[in-house]
């Protein structure tokens, strides 16, 4: 879809990937970044 190439283009993948491999690197991204800021508020 459009949207998953957009959001997927704006963290720096390749525009030519698959719509679906944008939008597993962007989900996994996510989840990376959830946990690292669950982990931050847990340390402060």
């Amino acid at each position: 879809s459009q949207i998953a190439k957009k959001v997927g283009n704006g963290l720096g993948y390749d525009y030519e990937l698959n719509d679906e491999l944008n939008m597993m690197g962007y989900l996994r991204q996510l989840k990376t970044e959830s946990i690292d800021e669950r982990r931050r508020n847990t340390v402060g």
